[in-house]
């Protein structure tokens, strides 16, 4: 990593404080301790948002790269859930475009819990058109696809899939049969030695990850252009 990023490091006991900020799901020791979670956990969070920037800027110019904007917040929205827990135990950052204009994009994203932290390349929000498009670029592009999939598989990466039950019509090559009849897909790595984090030598780990999902983000969001294109969007 170049010198003129700072990394403070992410240690087991700042990561512990998560863990019992949600375990004692107080206000009172929330605010307590509030400050301290912000400059343990969350500032060295956005110092990786500024490490990878460059390259992120690279792969997308129209990502929103606003840290501030980007980190998940330790306060929980229980308005819509059955958990009524206060806080998370986690922290997470995404590398996307602005999500409001369109839900339907991919992104890159870290994520940090008390045991492990995982990095990945994925879509989650999709639909029936969406998926329309997506599948006739697999069909148009199957040697293209390939190549993104092994380019994320060479990571270690594991697939996660939500797939129909029902096989979609189309010819698709049958290496490319369980993408081909997925709903969403993402690839995702989890380590779990959690003392990485305290060493910036992990970012040049996560930044070597996101080099070789960049295919697979490429791809998907080529499917999301064309779907914006479809319902007369940006």
């Amino acid at each position: 990593m170049e010198d003129k990023y700072r990394y403070d490091g992410i240690t087991s006991d700042s990561l512990f404080l998560l863990a019992r900020n949600r375990f004692e799901n107080d206000k009172n020791f929330y605010e307590e301790h509030k400050a301290e979670i912000k400059k343990r956990v969350i500032t060295p969070v956005k110092q990786i948002i500024e490490a990878l920037m460059d390259d992120m800027f690279s792969y997308d110019d129209k990502m929103v790269l606003i840290p501030w904007k980007m980190v998940s917040r330790i306060r929980r929205d229980t308005r819509y859930t059955r958990d009524k827990s206060l806080y998370r135990e986690n922290v997470w950052v995404m590398f996307m475009r602005d999500k409001k204009a369109n839900p339907y994009i991919p992104c890159f994203w870290l994520e940090i819990f008390p045991d492990r932290y995982t990095c990945g390349v994925g879509t989650f929000y999709t639909n029936a058109s969406y998926l329309e498009i997506y599948r006739e670029m697999i069909l148009s592009e199957p040697d293209k696809f390939r190549k993104a999939i092994k380019s994320c598989e060479k990571t270690g990466a594991v697939l996660s899939l939500d797939c129909y039950k029902k096989r979609k019509p189309g010819d698709c090559p049958e290496d490319l049969l369980l993408f081909y009849n997925t709903k969403s897909l993402y690839f995702k790595c989890d380590y779990f030695d959690i003392t990485e984090l305290e060493n910036p030598d992990f970012i040049e780990k996560i930044r070597e990850n996101y080099k070789a999902f960049y295919p697979m983000y490429k791809f998907l969001v080529e499917v999301t252009e064309r779907y914006v294109a479809l319902i007369g969007g940006e």
